[in-house]
């Protein structure tokens, strides 16, 4: 398997993960036993933008990281 499609497959598993704990998170925090101290729509912006930009860090790195690649090839 060449390496680029193992760092795409990295990408969509990580990502995956990514969105998979955003929901749960979500789900507790509206429903279930996670109850914020603060305000509720606080909570669920500031958790929303932590995960967002976890995943907009990491395909950033991923464009990167194509690129190191493309350019090694050459």
């Amino acid at each position: 398997m060449k390496p680029s499609t193992r760092l795409l497959l990295a990408l969509v598993v990580i990502e995956a993960g990514l969105a998979g704990l955003w929901a749960w998170l979500m789900w507790n925090l509206r429903f279930g036993q996670l109850r914020p101290s603060g305000e509720m729509a606080d909570t669920i912006a500031t958790t929303s933008s932590v995960i967002g930009a976890a995943m907009g860090g990491l395909a950033v790195a991923v464009l990167i990281s194509f690129a190191i690649l493309r350019s090694k090839g050459k």
